[in-house]
Parts: structure tokens; C-alpha cells; sequence
């Protein structure tokens, strides 16, 4: 999602530069999402299975416990917390806003144009869901994952977590391709269902028409 933001300046801003021929697509475009899901995959394979630890879960609770790494070691664990899962959040957020910000600023400083709001409202719809599902979503669920990790869990945080926070973290994935159709209607508008008019004939008969003209005249 992170690089999706990204590529989207990409794509409005640097299309001619960055784009233009088949080896610039493929270091901008097919290399950072290869890097990104190879890097995921070797870090959570060595992490969850072969990491010198072992996984100690209490089936008694809806927080059963992590994968050991994040605990036998707390660098490593403060890494994944920050690097893989918090900063990514924010950098989204940062990102998306950023994006629908430079072209309000380039539509109305650079070229002198009266600012239109409803030319940006696709581009808000795309963006503003899905930003409120991660704010709401991932970035309050990390954000107090952190908080424990640092400071050490308590009564207040492991309840906030598990009766607020622990749902609402799974939910985000089952929303977030409703959620991103906001912002495509030519998609989504295919599934609804349509409805066919019908043009019936209509006929007049004209001795009801000059009665009614000799009704009006009385």
C-alpha cells in the first residue's frame, strides 16, 4: 500500500521521466514491489520459523501471545513494530495527503487557477476511506503495540487492546476492498443492477382533446 502512494506521484508528476521505457519500469515499477514482498517473506520466514525460540501461547485469552522473536529479542522486535508495521502507517497517511495536497497547489498557485472542488472529489474519494480505515485500523492498533512493547503492558492497554483495538486490526483487511471501490464508480456501478426504460406510445383521441378545450373555454 505504502508504495502504491508512492507510485501514484510517480505516475501524475514523473510519468515522462520515470516511465518512458521498459528498463525504467522495471526499477521503478517491478523491482520496489518485488524488493518489498521478497523482503516480508525472508524476515517473518526466519522470525516465526527458525529463530532460536519457542512459542509459548495461553489459549485462555483472545491475545494468546506473538511470534517468540518479537520477545527473546527486543531489537529485533522493536524493528518489526516500527519499521514494518508503524512507519509504514504513517508514511501512508503522510503520502496520500501530500499527493492530493501538490495538486491543489500546482492547479492554484503555479497556474493560476481558482480552486474547484468537486474536480478533486474522485481523487478524494480514493484516497480519504482508506486513509480513515488505516488511521482507525492499523495506525491505533501498532501505536499501542509499541506503547507495550516500550513500557512494558498494563491493565489499561491490554483491556484498550483487546476490547477496542484486536477486532477493529482483522477488520481492516475484510474492508479495505469495499472500501477502496469508493473511489472506482466505473467498477462498482457494474454490479449494481440497471434498470431498462421503457418508451410506451401514447395516443390521444381527438374528440377528448376538443372536449376538454370546450371545458377550459366555459
Amino acid at each position: 500500500m505504502l508504495w502504491i502512494s508512492i507510485e501514484r506521484h510517480i505516475i501524475i508528476f514523473h510519468n515522462q521521466q520515470l516511465l518512458d521505457t521498459k528498463r525504467k519500469r522495471f526499477f521503478v515499477h517491478y523491482f520496489p514491489i518485488a524488493f518489498i514482498f521478497g523482503y516480508l517473506i525472508v524476515f517473518y520466514v526466519y522470525g516465526v520459523f527458525f529463530y532460536p525460540c519457542k512459542n509459548q501461547y495461553d489459549y485462555q485469552v483472545v491475545i494468546c501471545n506473538g511470534a517468540c522473536f518479537a520477545f527473546a529479542n527486543p531489537i529485533l522486535g522493536h524493528y518489526d513494530q516500527f519499521v514494518n508495521s508503524l512507519v509504514p502507517y504513517f508514511l501512508i497517511i503522510i503520502v496520500n495527503v501530500g499527493l492530493w495536497l501538490r495538486i491543489v497547489w500546482q492547479k492554484h498557485y503555479r497556474m493560476r487557477r481558482a480552486v474547484d472542488w468537486r474536480q478533486h472529489r474522485k481523487i478524494i474519494l480514493q484516497f480519504a476511506p482508506v486513509l480513515i480505515v488505516y488511521m482507525f485500523g492499523y495506525l491505533t492498533f501498532g501505536s499501542l503495540q509499541c506503547y507495550t512493547m516500550i513500557h512494558g503492558p498494563t491493565d489499561l492497554s491490554m483491556t484498550i487492546q483487546r476490547v477496542y483495538f484486536f477486532d477493529l486490526f482483522y477488520m481492516v483487511g475484510l474492508l479495505h476492498p469495499f472500501v477502496s471501490l469508493i473511489g472506482m464508480p466505473e467498477i462498482y456501478r457494474k454490479w449494481l443492477p440497471k434498470r431498462n426504460r421503457q418508451i410506451v406510445p401514447t395516443t390521444m383521441n381527438p374528440m377528448n382533446r376538443m372536449s376538454r378545450l370546450a371545458t377550459t373555454m366555459l
